[in-house]
């Protein structure tokens, strides 16, 4: 009977053991490894949106943002290169692209040098190139990114190779169990085999890719330690799943949703509004003369002023409107089931609480700044995405000739707002 107990102390104690390192090596490679991949793709999208600002419009602006995205880029590169890689090959892709992103650098300086790019080929191929190089950097990214998933598989098929042990384990001593005490077999059968069972079903969960689901009240001993480690293991990683979705749709400076996403939301809200028949609009805003604020307050105040701008916009619209940065100084609104009416109303309400709004740049001093809004509504003025930004992209620019800090929409004149809002 003793040997029968000390048994299966042993076998649990391997098992546990075996189960908690396979815990810290999964959790491990998905925070050092998988998220700071993500934001490099993150980080490559601004960049592209300077260098395509810098050609279109010559703004000098764009070529400080490009370096110092740039550096951003280099530290993080150099922060998933110091990680411990689970296999060459892996590590390879991510050395491949850092040698690609040592040449989009190049062809970066290369764009700076240019003193006119507006209408220069020579401009237009530099940036043809690095976008180029970037599509394969992000497409080596993406392949490191395979090969770091299909390591945590091989993690999870490792948990599930331990519960085929432990299935054998039980298999072995159940009979022994029964043959030298049939009450004893009652007890083991209450107190271990019914929590292993339990504990079985949530490691075949796991090895599916469910980290939801968690051992129920699990025991004091040696089983309920093990449960303990799958119900931490399982709620680690679901929270950085969770992490990591957050950071791949949200601006990393103002907390809105990126580009990405909007276009995302954008597509959703055109199908749910074709099987409605509803109809929503799109407010695309530009903060006027923001090169000055940053010329003359530097880029800490103009990010300053482009974070509180932002939850300016999220303060000031209803919780099932989407606000998003579209690039630079540009944000956009999508204002669901919204009326003509309404859409004005919304977008002036903006644009005077931004106009009221204070930003502290030192103790006791202030600036303040305006927007300019374009105003698309669908299915009225487009019918798709592409054409609906476009619309209000239009709107915008007939706002900014208008003297900005004012709304304009398609075909609508400024009388006419004035008259609605």
């Amino acid at each position: 009977m003793t040997i029968l107990i000390w048994s299966l102390a042993i076998g649990v104690f391997l098992i546990t053991k075996d189960l908690s390192d396979t815990h810290e090596h999964v959790v491990h490679e998905f925070r050092e490894e998988i998220m700071p991949i993500a934001q490099i793709g993150s980080m490559m999208t601004e960049l592209s949106t300077n260098m395509n600002n810098y050609v279109l419009i010559g703004d000098k602006e764009s070529i400080r943002s490009i370096s110092r995205w740039s550096k951003e880029i280099d530290v993080v590169f150099d922060e998933v290169l110091s990680v411990e890689f689970g296999s060459n090959r892996h590590k390879d892709k991510i050395v491949k692209a850092k040698v690609l992103w040592g040449q989009v650098r190049e062809s970066h300086a290369r764009l700076g040098k240019i003193k006119k790019p507006v209408g220069s080929r020579e401009a237009r191929e530099e940036v043809e190139l690095a976008h180029s190089l970037i599509g394969d950097i992000r497409a080596s990214l993406r392949d490191a990114n395979s090969h770091g998933l299909k390591e945590i598989n091989e993690g999870k098929e490792k948990a599930l190779a331990i519960k085929d042990r432990n299935d054998l384990f039980l298999a072995l001593i159940l009979p022994l169990s029964i043959a030298i005490m049939v009450g004893t077999g009652l007890v083991i059968n209450r107190s271990i085999l019914e929590p292993l069972k339990a504990l079985g079903e949530v490691v075949q969960r796991i090895g599916d890719g469910d980290y939801s689901g968690t051992v129920v009240r699990p025991t004091q001993d040696e089983v309920g330690q093990l449960s303990r480690t799958f119900n931490r293991m399982a709620k680690s990683i679901d929270s950085y799943n969770a992490q990591l979705h957050e950071l791949a749709i949200h601006d990393r400076l103002t907390k809105v949703l990126n580009r990405h996403e909007f276009h995302k939301r954008l597509e959703a809200q055109i199908e749910e509004t074709a099987q409605s028949r509803a109809s929503f609009s799109l407010l695309m805003l530009d903060i006027d003369h923001f090169k000055k604020v940053n010329d003359k307050y530097g880029h800490m105040i103009g990010d300053k002023a482009l974070t509180e701008i932002a939850a300016v916009l999220r303060e000031s619209v209803r919780s099932i409107d989407i606000v998003a940065r579209y690039g630079g100084e540009e944000f956009v609104v999508i204002l669901p089931g919204a009326t003509r009416e309404n859409t004005f109303e919304a977008a002036e309400r903006i644009r005077r609480l931004i106009e009221e709004h204070e930003i502290e740049i030192n103790v006791g001093q202030t600036i303040r700044v305006t927007i300019s809004i374009g105003v698309a509504r669908h299915p009225n003025d487009a019918r798709t995405g592409d054409e609906l930004v476009k619309k209000a992209d239009q709107a915008l620019y007939r706002a900014k000739g208008c003297g900005r800090n004012c709304v304009q929409a398609c075909g609508t004149s400024q009388q006419e707002i004035e008259i609605i809002a």
